[in-house]
């Protein structure tokens, strides 16, 4: 994958994310950061595919038989909530951007 915001900025957590992943931080009186539980979905899609043709000519007679195979495969990995949010609300200093600051967080999942 591609850059670890949370391992480069030192928030502990998660360390499977995708591109770009920054846990969500919840700021009492401020708009949130990160994208959180909002994740993309990764999807691998794959498709095999079999066929064959058999034409059979004898006189003036024509038998033609023919087969398809397809097998599609589509797994889907949701990887939704694995970066992890944390809230600051004022709790430890009486300011909830003052507890970010500190990285000190009242809850977090």
């Amino acid at each position: 994958m591609g850059r670890n915001f949370n391992q480069e900025f030192g928030i502990p957590g998660s360390t499977v994310v995708p591109d770009g992943g920054f846990s969500q931080m919840n700021i009492t009186g401020y708009r949130a950061l990160g994208i959180g539980p909002n994740n993309p979905v990764e999807r691998n899609s794959q498709n095999r595919q079999v066929s064959g043709d058999l034409s059979w000519i004898h006189g003036r007679h024509t038998a033609k038989v023919g087969a398809s195979l397809i097998k599609s495969q589509n797994p889907i990995y949701n990887i939704r909530n694995t970066l992890g949010t944390y809230s600051f609300n004022g709790a430890y200093s009486g300011d909830g951007m003052a507890d970010f600051l500190l990285g000190v967080s009242n809850q977090w999942s």
